[in-house]
This record gives structure tokens, C-alpha cells and sequence, in this order.
């Protein structure tokens, strides 16, 4: 065992095992950065190994990613600042006109997606993610303004399974759509459970006709929706009849959604999509009506995106795309809700509210390795690296 640039091994913290193949260093430290080789000398002849790694300053370490000086990061806990796992209340209000069919039918699978997704992120691992569906445009304006659809069991909040078997009860025979009564119904009515994140999915393919409310008082403001929400806090994502754009360096090429930090999510070949950071916008004229103002504006205003429901109607390799976009943006925004921001200061200690896990500040180990030798990615600060050296054969 030799070092590559001639030091010698430090005393009391290097060890070679009695066959001469495992060399360990204990305690380690910056200077015992460098690249160290392993010569093996059998019947078969000489072979030559090395494995070179760097000991790098102390970092700090947030859900397994190494944070610079300031950046901060959302970091999941397993426990929310109630003491209880963490989990999702997601509520879908569909437009009933006729010409949503193919919405309806895409309920299925975003509502499986989405729930398997968070499960895999530890979101609903104990307490489940629960799922809720209203259903808005009447056929006639003076009917009730947003209609609560139970699940099997009778309650208005179900697994998504539940919510699998129940949204074949939307009806087909809207005319008039106001989702703004179909928000205010979801924050009266539905048993949304407190430290859990709340999410409410709007979808529609028309712009907003402002009604009177059922008991003959004058129809919503935006204002007034915007406060409930903000107050509750719920993010609230559209899928409407908009145009979104994302603006490239090469073009101005389709997004399927947009972030109201201007992230545009952008399809590729193959049925997925790639992130484009800070170059998104909703295309205000292209809104079917008042969609720009009343629905898009709105999503962005509580944290929340728009998306093209357009793009969703191309179906093959674009819907699937679409889908995929929607509950990775989906995921990302029910973790953000359920833990806040935690941020590195000096880039030695981080500084966390509660319900956020930080890791230790670590001493990172980086490493290329050819021949033989173990490649190392991390080990803790005073930690003990190893190199096992074999010969071919």
C-alpha cells in the first residue's frame, strides 16, 4: 500500500490487516485526502489498483444532500408538528358539462398515481391520504352551486380507491360553472383534518360564470376565495382551457403546467417531461373567458399551478406526460406544506423549524476508483474509511 504522493500514512490512524488487503483509516481527516494504490504480486503477475478519494469540509447535510451556504431545502419529517405521521387531504372539483367526459375518466388514474406517490415519499404511511370529489355546473343556475359526492361508505372523505368508485357519479348535463362555490362548499363542508396538507384540484374547460349563491346572496369574489384559502391553507391547482408556454432560449415551446414562480413542467419524447425553472407563463388571452383572472391568477396566488387542459385532451405519450408532471409537482407541493424550509447557515449548521429532520453535518467523501478498490461516497465526521485490495483470480 503506498500513497500516491509520497506522504507517509499517519501514525496510530492507519492500519494494514495481517494478509496485507484491507488498509483502514481511522479518524479521518482533510489531510488524508489522496490517492492511495494497492500493488498485488501472484503467479499470475503484478496488479495495480487505486482508489482516490477527498475529504471535504464540514457540510450541512439536509435529507441526504449536502446544502451550500444559505440554500435552503423542504425536508419531509415522519411526523408532523401534531406528533401524528404526516398525510394529505386532496379534493377534486370537476366540472359537469358535457364536454368533460374524458376528465372524468382521467380521475382513476391521477388519484392512484398521486396516492401511490406519496406513499412512497412517507406521506399516508399511517394515517392514509384521503380524497374528496364535488361536482359543479348545473343545468339549471338555480340549483345548489357545487354538488358534495359521497363515498361508498358515506363519508365525504375516502382512500383513493373509495374515490375510484364513486366518480362515475358526475353527471354530464352542466351548463353554468362557478368554482368558486364549488371551493367554498369544499372549505365548509368537507371534513378537512387539521396538520394535514390540504390540496384543491379544480377542473374545468370554461371560464367563470359568476352566480348568485343559493340562498340569493351575491356571487363570490375573488378576493373573498383567495383569503379562505390562504387562511385554511390550501394550494389551489386548475386544469382549465388556458394556454401555458415555456420561454426558452431556443423558443417558445408548450408546457403542460406552470408554477406561480414561473417553473414550467415541458414534455419529452417517450411520455415524460422535463423541469424548466423560471422561464413559464399562462398565456392571459388564450383563457377561455374569465379562466386567466378568476382560475390561473387564483392557483398561483396560494403556491399552487395552472395547467393546460389541452394538452391532457391529446392523450398517448402528451397525457401520459401530463399525468406524470402533475403528481411529481403534486408530491413536491404536499411536502412543502407538510414541513418547513430548513436553511444552512455558514455551511456548518442548520436552522430548522420544528417538523423538519436535519441530519448531522458531515465531512463529505467524494471518489473515483479504477482497478481494484472500494469506491466511497459519505462517512461521518471522525468516521473509518477502508480499501480491500484483490487480485484478479
Amino acid at each position: 500500500w503506498t500513497r500516491a504522493d509520497g506522504r507517509s500514512f499517519s501514525s496510530g490512524r492507519t492500519k494494514i490487516s495481517d494478509d496485507r488487503r484491507v488498509l483502514s483509516i481511522d479518524s479521518i481527516r482533510r489531510s488524508d485526502s489522496a490517492e492511495y494504490r494497492c500493488t498485488v504480486v501472484t503467479n499470475l503477475g503484478v496488479t495495480q489498483g487505486k482508489t482516490t478519494f477527498v475529504v471535504g469540509e464540514k457540510g450541512c447535510i439536509a435529507d441526504g444532500r449536502l446544502l451550500g451556504d444559505g440554500e435552503s431545502r423542504y425536508v419531509l419529517s415522519k411526523e408532523t408538528l401534531r406528533g401524528t405521521r404526516p398525510a394529505a387531504d386532496v379534493i377534486f372539483l370537476v366540472d359537469e358539462s358535457r364536454s368533460m367526459e374524458a376528465e372524468h375518466a382521467w380521475l382513476a388514474n391521477v388519484s392512484l398515481a398521486l396516492d401511490n406517490s406519496l406513499i412512497t415519499n412517507g406521506i399516508g404511511e399511517g394515517v392514509p391520504n384521503l380524497f374528496g370529489l364535488i361536482g359543479f355546473a348545473k343545468d339549471d343556475p338555480n340549483d345548489i352551486l357545487g354538488r358534495a359526492i359521497p363515498m361508498p361508505d358515506g363519508e365525504w372523505m375516502g382512500t383513493a380507491e373509495q374515490f375510484n368508485q364513486v366518480r362515475n357519479k358526475l353527471a354530464l348535463n352542466g351548463r353554468h360553472e362557478d368554482m368558486y362555490s364549488a371551493i367554498q362548499l369544499a372549505l365548509d363542508f368537507y371534513p378537512l383534518r387539521p396538520g394535514m396538507a390540504c390540496q384543491i384540484v379544480g377542473v374545468t374547460d370554461e371560464g367563470r360564470t359568476p352566480l348568485a349563491q343559493a340562498d340569493g346572496s351575491p356571487p363570490l369574489l375573488w378576493q373573498h376565495i383567495h383569503d379562505r384559502l390562504k387562511a385554511r391553507g390550501c394550494f389551489l391547482n386548475v386544469i382549465v382551457n388556458q394556454q401555458m408556454k415555456s420561454f426558452e432560449e431556443l423558443g417558445i415551446v408548450d408546457a403542460l403546467g406552470v408554477t406561480g414562480n414561473n417553473d414550467s413542467t415541458v414534455e419529452v419524447p417517450g411520455g415524460n417531461f422535463r423541469i424548466s425553472r423560471g422561464t413559464g407563463g399562462a398565456v392571459a388571452r388564450s383563457g377561455h373567458g374569465t379562466t386567466h383572472h378568476s382560475y390561473t391568477q387564483l392557483a398561483f396566488s396560494t403556491g399552487g399551478a395552472a395547467w393546460d387542459l389541452n394538452r391532457l385532451r391529446l392523450g398517448g405519450d402528451t397525457a401520459r406526460a401530463f399525468t406524470k408532471a402533475f403528481v411529481w409537482l403534486k408530491e413536491r407541493e404536499i411536502s412543502q406544506q407538510l414541513c418547513t424550509s430548513c436553511r444552512c447557515v455558514g455551511s456548518t449548521e442548520p436552522v430548522c423549524m420544528p417538523g423538519c429532520i436535519i441530519e448531522k453535518p458531515q465531512v463529505i467523501l467524494t471518489s473515483t476508483s479504477t482497478g481494484q478498490g472500494n469506491t466511497l461516497s459519505a462517512i461521518n465526521e471522525g468516521g473509518l474509511a477502508e480499501f480491500i485490495c484483490e487480485a484478479d483470480g
